[in-house]
């Protein structure tokens, strides 16, 4: 139990009818042993759910990447990404680097730059054909960027790898 109290979230649906009967208490003698005994019951629970049943906040991480990896061309944002996964901005950043050693922002400039090298040496792209495949409507913006990550051109990275 101590290893699902650590999770970031914890997705137990099976544990919302408990949450609700606790809410909803309207005793006044004895409330403190009923609230007492359904704790109890939510540990159980708790320990009771497997790891695929309970994973997390790894799930949301999941999802974040799938998401990135599936909409990398697209002008992408991070408040967009954790709307939609339903979590605060700042709380989705720091969770997501937390799983992943990196801030959601430089994983999909990571991302993009690794699309935009495959694109390079096998899609015989060019790289500004290449740049606008992988979101950067701008190949200069595009250049620059990928030679601070590769340490070259695209073109020069392009040439080397044929």
């Amino acid at each position: 139990i101590q290893e699902i109290l650590r999770e970031d979230i914890i997705d137990a649906k099976s544990c919302e009818g408990l949450f609700r009967q606790m809410a909803g208490c309207e005793l006044t003698t004895g409330r403190e042993l009923y609230l007492c005994g359904k704790l109890y019951e939510l540990i159980a629970q708790l320990n009771n759910l497997s790891e695929r049943d309970l994973p997390g906040s790894v799930r949301y991480i999941h999802m974040a990447q799938n998401y990135i990896q599936s909409n990398y061309q697209k002008q992408l944002q991070v408040s967009q990404i954790a709307e939609n996964l339903g979590l605060e901005r700042s709380y989705f950043s720091n969770l997501f680097k937390k799983h992943s050693g990196m801030s959601p922002q430089q994983y999909i400039l990571d991302y993009r730059l690794r699309k935009a090298a495959e694109l390079l040496t096998l899609g015989g792209l060019t790289p500004g054909e290449t740049a606008r495949q992988v979101g950067y409507p701008d190949i200069f913006s595009f250049s620059r960027i990928f030679r601070k990550h590769y340490g070259i051109s695209p073109g020069k990275y392009k040439e080397l790898q044929t």
